[in-house]
């Protein structure tokens, strides 16, 4: 009979050949041989993890004092209890014993101590489990909320631990930074790539930057529709960039991401910025692309702004917005007279930068919310602070309401289609159809319209047929936008285009069922000479007689064999039944709605699967840049590549 393995050494390692006696760490993926016993495995755990296990022999020792430094006051017998020092208390450390205490005179702080003499009398030794799952919520703080690994030698945080459960010993720094940030990283990795073997397409994110540590790095993230029609993204990697960053050296780090992921095969689309060098690198790989569309509205929003009038106008607004977030007193009287006229929640004046267009829209925005505001505080303002600012003229704030009303519909775009959480890649045509609408038939005919917006809604509409003119002939974004029941075929702008969209869905479709029907000839042609019996009568059918057996259902057997229509009619007709179907409301989900009639366009869904993941911005990108920010800060410029490779990927991909 075998003996069970009790030791604690085994929870951190794995039996990988029983056999040859060998045992795999769960924290480096290293083996190691237990013929005799697991002290080759307990000094692989000292040496390179810097942790050691509790033996056989200490565990008596552990029922009496706890596993993790306990945290007590050192009484002094003429010293307050308030302002007394602490000191750790652990195994292998200095113990205190109970009854040699001395107490104070004061009732009070000896009641004090007895307590905290009982608390720790009383702590229970914390089981393995139970220390791995407080281990598992501390490191939580690491790579969700970004909290530096020194927080655990700040002594008030440990004495917040120690009042919390006194029986928890809160791991060392380099224990976090190395052993169990290790762990984490391995098992999420692991976890990752075993989701991601199972998927068939998916959509690449990428982008570039510089930390402020003035390190290069490359994130590149995977979008993909699960089993369950689900949405989502997993951070295939956020690596340091060594040279600049040319498209050769891009090109070359891309390909060793997807080569360590398996997913050379799978990409279905690469969405990026329009950088050159990105776009080439792309390029290269002879990989599909699609410059970022959220960066594609910016381009156009910011090219409509370039006008003499405009640029003259928001110069002004900025100056005046400026003052007001660095003058205390300007804002305090903005503030003040907000509360004076029954406001609420009194607002500030917000200033624009330079990489978001939708800031400048904010910017107007805000102004125009508070045009009374700021037209009163500019007035009652000392002379001054007051005289580099220009008053701002009824003609100007006509300006300002009129590129409010011109701009909004490009903001409107820019957030819906910068989400990652639901499907974008449908969206494309669509807005590109509505933009189009909007500017052509609606603003551009608004007679009211100030000039200066006017020229600016002309400018918008140039660039939309210079910049997203084929974009309906996209094999991609028509298969997508053919697919989401919210829109099918009805709001393509060309038909020839819906109908191309059309075609390829069939053509997708009947790939999928010649595929089924080679998997069922497959399972077909594994023949059994044992008798068999209908699950629907019951009826044992033996085949073998000493005679010439003539089966009475034999012609109805070649029927079920061969399929009654061909695989290209089969796909006519279930994508008609598509389209003939009710549509979605705009607000309802189409991953919901394909989970839900899966089994009715069994082939449809299928393509929906692989085809429909693709996304419309490099947006999940640009947002782990934004949280690097978090993580990489002044003070933590000292932090390795290596770690922030790892704590970036567990914030993205731990759930």
């Amino acid at each position: 009979m075998k003996r069970a393995r009790v030791s604690e050494v085994w929870n951190y390692f794995t039996v990988d050949s029983e056999e040859n006696k060998l045992a795999k760490c769960t924290i480096c993926q290293s083996k190691f041989s237990f013929k005799g016993t697991v002290s080759n495995l307990n000094k692989h755990l000292k040496n390179k993890h810097f942790m050691t296990v509790p033996t056989q022999n200490s565990r008596q020792e552990q029922e009496v004092i706890p596993t993790r430094p306990l945290t007590l006051p050192v009484i002094d017998s003429n010293a307050n209890v308030e302002h007394a020092d602490y000191v750790a208390l652990s195994g292998s450390s200095q113990t205190v014993s109970m009854p040699s205490v001395q107490t104070t005179s004061d009732p009070q702080a000896s009641n004090k101590i007895q307590s905290t003499l009982r608390m720790f009398a009383n702590t229970k030794k914390l089981s393995t489990k139970q220390r791995k799952e407080i281990d598992d919520a501390l490191m939580l703080l690491f790579f969700k909320s970004f909290l530096p690994f020194s927080i655990v030698e700040d002594v008030y945080f440990q004495n917040f631990v120690a009042k919390l459960n006194p029986a928890y010993q809160l791991p060392s720094r380099k224990h976090v930074s190395n052993t169990l940030l290790d762990a984490e990283y391995h098992n999420c990795s692991n976890k990752v790539r075993e989701e991601l073997s199972n998927v068939d397409s998916a959509c690449l994110t990428i982008d570039c930057w510089t930390s402020r540590a003035q390190e290069g790095y490359l994130a590149v993230t995977a979008h993909y529709i699960d089993k369950n029609f689900n949405l989502e993204t997993a951070l295939l990697q956020c690596r340091i960039l060594s040279g600049p960053h040319t498209a050769v050296n891009l090109s070359t780090e891309l390909n060793e991401v997807m080569n360590d992921w398996n997913f050379t095969k799978k990409v279905k689309l690469v969405v990026s910025d329009n950088a050159p060098n990105i776009q080439n690198c792309i390029k290269d790989l002879h990989l599909k692309n699609f410059g970022c569309f959220a960066h594609t509205i910016n381009l156009i929003a910011k090219n409509g702004l370039m006008i003499p009038e405009v640029e003259i106008f928001l110069s002004k607004l900025r100056n005046i917005v400026s003052h007001f977030r660095r003058s205390n007193t300007a804002v305090e009287k903005l503030l003040k007279y907000q509360v004076n006229n029954n406001v609420i929640r009194p607002k500030k004046m917000i200033i624009d930068v330079a990489t978001r267009w939708n800031s400048t829209f904010y910017m107007l925005e805000r102004a125009l919310l508070l045009k009374e505001a700021v037209t009163s505080t500019l007035a009652i303002l000392d002379s001054a602070s007051s005289t580099c600012l220009q008053n701002i003229s009824a003609d100007e704030w006509k300006l300002c309401s009129d590129l409010c009303t011109v701009l909004k519909p490009l903001e409107q775009v820019t957030v819906q289609i910068s989400g990652e959480k639901y499907l974008t890649g449908s969206l494309v045509i669509i807005f590109n159809r509505l933009l189009n609408n909007v500017y052509s038939d609606k603003i551009s005919h608004d007679e009211t319209l100030h000039s200066g917006a006017k020229v600016v809604c002309n400018r918008i509409i140039r660039s939309l047929l210079t910049r997203l003119n084929n974009i309906e002939m996209s094999g991609t974004f028509g298969v997508a936008t053919f697919l989401d029941p919210r829109f099918k075929m009805a709001f393509f702008l060309d038909k020839r285009a819906a109908e191309a969209a059309k075609k390829r869905v069939i053509e997708m479709a009947v790939i999928e069922i010649n595929k089924e029907s080679a998997r069922q000839e497959s399972r077909s042609t594994i023949t059994s000479t044992a008798p068999t019996t209908s699950t629907e009568t019951g009826i044992s059918e033996d085949t073998s007689k000493p005679y010439n057996f003539i089966d009475i259902w034999a012609d109805i057997d070649i029927q079920d064999v061969h399929t009654l229509e061909s695989p290209t009619a089969t796909a006519i007709a279930e994508v008609q039944r598509f389209i003939n179907d009710r549509m979605l409301p705009r607000n309802a989900s189409p991953n919901d709605w394909w989970r839900k009639h899966s089994f009715l366009y069994p082939n449809l869904s299928k393509v929906f699967k692989q085809h429909c993941c693709v996304l419309a911005t490099s947006v999940p990108c640009e947002r782990i840049f934004s949280k690097s920010g978090e993580l990489i800060s002044d003070r933590r410029t000292r932090l390795s590549s290596e770690k922030v490779k790892k704590l970036m990927f567990l914030h993205t991909n731990k759930k």
